[in-house]
C-alpha cells in the first residue's frame, strides 16, 4: 500500500500518465488498508477526489470511505478541500450508529467539524423505512435503515437451505420451532425433528443436548429457556418444568400442585406456556391462558403482572426480561408490545396495530425492540430514541412466522427462518482511533 500510494505521487510529479490508473485502481480496490499508510495523507484533494468518486470503489462498508477522508485532513489540516472531498461519501449509507458516534466526533474538528455536521444530519433524515432507498456504491449490495449498508447483508450460523436429520441441518420449517442466543452459541429447538440443539456459533454442526422420543421425562422442546451458566429449562406434558445440564434432568417446579391450589383439575388447566430466563439467570413463566407472568422462586410462582381486569390485559405470544427485570410482553390481543416494572405497572411501548404489524416472537437489546412481523414477513426495530418503527430485516418469506434472538454484546440479529439460522449485523461502527 505505501509503494502503490508513493508511486501515484511520483506519477503525478513525474508525468508518468500511464501509471495514474493502474495506481488509483489499486487504490480504489484497497482503500481501507492503503489510508492507514503514512504516504496516503501526500495525495492532493483532487487525487483523492477521483478515487473516492469511482463506480468501482470497493469498501466492505460506506465508513471506510468516511475514515480514509479523515485520516487525510488530519495528515496536514486541511480545511476546505477536506470538506468539498466530503461530497464523494454517501453518509444515506452509513449505520445510524456510526452517524451518531460521529457527530459526537465531529464537535472537536472545527470549521471542517460544521461541515461534517450537516452531511450527518442530512444522512440521519434519509435513515426512514423506505426498502426501495439504494446505496450508490455497487459494491454494497444491502442496506437496511439501522444496519446501513454493506456487501452482505447477512450469513448462515445454523442449518441450511436443505432440511433434513443431521447433525448438520435442521428441520423444515415449523412455526413452533425457536431460537435462544446464549454465550456464544445458538440453542434451537427443533420442532420438526423433536429435539433441542446446541449450534456453536462458527461450528459446523450442532449438539443433541434432548430428543423428545427418547427422554423419559417426554419433555418438549416447543418451548425452553437457557439460564446463565447453560442450563435449559423444558416443560413435560403436564407443565410441570424440569431442568436439563449435561445430560441430567431435574423437576424444578410442580404442576399438580399448583393447578391444585388454583383450583383446577384433570388437565383442563391454564398451565405453563412460556419459559424464559432473566439476564440474572432468574426463570419465569407465562401461564394462566397466557394472560399473567410469574417468577419461580424456590419451586413458589411471585405474579409479575397485575391480574386486575382495569389493568393492562394482555394475551402474550412470548415475553423477553430486561436488564433491570422489566417485562416486555408480545401482545397478540391488542398487536402492542408492553413493558411491566417490578411494581407490576404497565405502559404500551409500541403501538403495532397502529402501523399494520402483527407482532410474534420479540428481542431486546439493551432499551431498543426487535419485533418479528408476521403480517409483512420482516423484522422491525424500535429504538429507544425514536419515535418512528424501522424495517431492519425480511428474510425469505416462510409462513410469515420467524423466530428472532439478539447478541447483548453487538446487537447482532439471529433469525430462525426456515430450516437456517441467518445473522444479521452487528451495524456498522465507526472506527477513526487517532481523532
Amino acid at each position: 500500500a505505501l509503494v502503490r500510494g508513493t508511486s501515484l505521487i511520483l506519477s503525478q510529479d513525474l508525468g508518468l500518465r500511464q501509471l495514474h490508473p493502474r495506481c488509483e485502481l489499486f487504490l480504489a480496490n484497497n482503500l481501507e488498508e492503503c489510508s492507514k499508510a503514512e504516504s496516503f495523507g501526500k495525495l492532493s484533494a483532487a487525487q483523492l477526489g477521483r478515487i473516492l468518486r469511482r463506480e468501482d470503489l470497493k469498501v466492505d462498508r460506506e465508513e471506510t470511505v468516511l475514515e480514509a477522508v479523515l485520516r487525510w485532513h488530519q495528515c496536514m489540516e486541511r480545511g476546505r478541500d477536506a470538506g468539498a472531498l466530503l461530497q464523494h461519501v454517501d453518509f444515506g449509507s452509513m449505520s445510524r450508529l456510526s452517524l451518531k458516534e460521529l457527530f459526537r466526533l465531529s464537535e472537536s474538528l472545527g470549521s471542517f467539524g460544521k461541515d461534517l455536521q450537516v452531511e450527518i444530519e442530512d444522512g440521519l433524515k434519509g435513515h426512514v423505512s423506505d426498502m426501495r432507498w439504494r446505496p450508490r456504491r455497487r459494491c454494497l449490495r444491502h442496506w437496511w435503515p439501522d444496519l446501513g449498508a454493506k456487501r452482505q447483508s447477512h450469513h448462515i450460523v445454523a442449518g441450511g437451505p436443505q432440511p433434513g436429520e443431521g447433525p448438520d441441518q435442521l428441520g423444515a420449517h415449523h412455526h413452533l420451532s425457536s431460537i435462544v442466543y446464549h454465550g456464544g452459541s445458538l440453542y434451537i429447538g427443533d420442532m420438526t425433528n423433536g429435539r433441542l440443539v446446541k449450534w456453536p456459533i462458527g461450528a459446523k454442526q450442532g449438539e443433541i443436548l434432548l430428543q423428545e422420543s427418547n427422554n423419559r421425562q417426554q419433555l418438549c422442546v416447543e418451548t425452553f429457556a437457557v439460564g446463565r451458566d447453560g442450563t435449559c429449562y423444558l416443560m413435560d406434558p403436564e407443565k410441570s418444568v424440569w431442568s436439563v445440564k449435561d445430560g441430567q434432568c431435574a423437576r424444578v417446579f410442580e404442576a399438580k400442585e399448583k393447578n391444585r391450589l388454583e383450583g383446577f383439575e384433570g388437565g383442563n388447566f391454564p398451565g405453563i406456556v412460556d419459559l424464559k430466563c432473566s439476564p440474572a439467570g432468574e426463570l419465569y413463566v407465562a401461564d394462566k391462558g397466557r394472560t399473567r407472568i410469574q417468577k419461580v422462586n424456590n419451586k413458589e410462582l411471585i405474579p409479575m403482572t397485575p391480574s386486575s381486569k382495569t389493568s393492562l390485559s394482555f394475551h402474550a405470544w412470548t415475553f423477553v426480561i430486561s436488564q433491570d427485570d422489566s417485562i416486555y410482553i408480545s401482545d397478540a390481543a391488542g398487536d402492542r408490545i408492553l413493558k411491566f416494572n417490578g411494581q407490576g405497572n404497565g405502559i404500551v411501548v409500541v403501538d403495532c396495530a397502529a402501523v399494520g404489524i402483527r407482532p410474534t416472537d420479540m428481542a431486546l437489546h439493551g432499551n431498543d425492540v426487535y419485533i418479528s412481523d408476521m403480517q409483512r414477513g420482516s423484522i422491525w426495530k424500535k429504538c429507544s430514541d425514536e419515535v418512528a418503527l424501522m424495517e431492519i430485516a425480511n428474510p425469505a418469506n416462510h409462513g410469515g412466522i420467524f423466530r428472532i434472538d439478539v447478541d447483548p454484546v453487538d446487537g447482532a440479529l439471529f433469525i430462525l427462518h426456515g430450516s437456517t439460522v441467518s445473522h444479521w449485523g452487528p451495524p456498522p461502527k465507526f472506527r477513526c482511533d487517532h481523532l
